[in-house]
């Protein structure tokens, strides 16, 4: 802590000091949470995005002709 944070908080009440540090708490666990969904976002997105690669590469090279059989000259 800071000599800053920790003459502020000398001067502060008890019941004021114990809500500054909780609301700092809540405020850094906040934080904490939305890096932590963004993180599980990107990845699940990565993932998502491996998937359907894995799934094209596995179906095969797709042919695609301009003659149909009814219509094509042999």
């Amino acid at each position: 802590m800071s000599h800053q944070t920790r003459r502020t908080l000398r001067e502060m009440t008890v019941p004021a000091a114990i809500a500054y540090v909780l609301l700092t708490v809540l405020t850094l666990l906040a934080r904490v949470v939305c890096l932590v969904a963004a993180l599980v976002a990107e990845v699940a997105e990565r993932l998502a995005d491996a998937g359907s690669t894995a799934c094209a590469v596995a179906r095969g090279p797709v042919l695609v002709t301009t003659a149909g059989r009814a219509g094509g000259a042999a």
